[in-house]
């Protein structure tokens, strides 16, 4: 969730300091710049990529779920939030080169900066982006393994069916609660600033309670998939739900449509179901016939 949260609001900054200079900003639609000459100002792609083919840029360039590829020149910064950064061989780029989600490649005969090493996380994998990175994918994939089975061994399997059966009992419900947690907790991270010494805690605090929340709360929600795509055995179904979770992060641009839904579900299925300890009654036995008089 971290690292989701650290996206968007990547993406909002971004956009809102291009508006405010100028900046051309555009949404799902590639930018592809031809030249001749330079294009004036900063550019940003959200859930898009941006193609210097000839020519160059004279700002910065971001990308929010897209690609950066640049084969003229970029004076600023090139930044891409969930894909990769690619200076072709003749390039120049005059700034820092940085990448999450994908790496950062600099092609025999690229022009940058003397001394400055580009900086890159291409394990860290932001849902929806169009670059898929074999160590991302993994990552994705080890995370949500890691996070519903500690919580399954933790809270045991009759708790997290609780969760599942509140998210999918009152799914309008758990939304509602979900979508306001996450408008508080946005709130609160926005707020600390002003507490001076104590923002360090402050921050913290927030961002614990919404972790732990968030990872209770998962594990119903792969609970819940994996009872609607293979109903089975509860690990069985865990299993199916974990790898459909990190499957469906995996797609392009739905991806992050995915994980708003799952951060939404997950934060109001652990407060809805009292983290598990709020239904969830365990089956009752099964009555069974003997037979006397064989």
């Amino acid at each position: 969730m971290k690292h989701f949260l650290l996206a968007s609001l990547l993406l909002l900054v971004a956009a809102d300091a291009n508006a405010q200079e100028g900046g051309r900003v555009s949404y799902f639609r590639t930018i592809i710049v031809q030249g001749p000459g330079t294009v004036p100002g900063d550019l940003t792609c959200i859930f898009c990529s941006v193609v210097v083919a000839r020519g160059g840029v004279g700002g910065n360039v971001v990308t929010i779920g897209g690609d950066i590829d640049i084969s003229g020149s970029v004076g600023g910064d090139a930044k891409a939030v969930g894909g990769m950064v690619r200076v072709r061989t003749g390039a120049r780029a005059g700034g820092d080169l940085f990448a999450i989600g994908g790496p950062v490649e600099r092609e025999p005969g690229a022009h940058t900066p003397e001394g400055a090493e580009p900086e890159s996380y291409p394990w860290i994998h932001v849902p929806g982006q169009r670059y898929i990175g074999l160590r991302g994918a993994l990552a994705v994939l080890g995370l949500y393994s890691t996070i519903v089975s500690l919580v399954t061994l933790v809270l045991r399997p009759r708790r997290v069916q609780a969760i599942e059966e509140a998210i999918t009992d009152h799914p309008f419900l758990v939304g509602l609660i979900g979508l306001v947690l996450c408008i508080v907790f946005g709130i609160l991270l926005d707020t600390t600033d002003r507490l001076g010494r104590w923002e360090a805690a402050a921050n913290l605090s927030v961002l614990g309670v919404a972790g732990i929340l968030f990872a209770v709360g998962t594990a119903g929600v792969a609970q819940a998939i994996g009872e609607l795509t293979l109903p089975r055995s509860n690990l069985t179904s865990l299993a199916t739900g974990i790898s459909a979770l990190a499957v469906l992060q995996l797609i392009p641009v739905l991806g992050a449509v995915v994980a708003l839904f799952v951060l939404v579900g997950a934060l109001g299925g652990a407060v809805w179901s009292g983290l598990g300890f709020r239904g969830g009654a365990p089956p009752k036995p099964r009555a069974t016939e003997m037979n006397l008089f064989p």
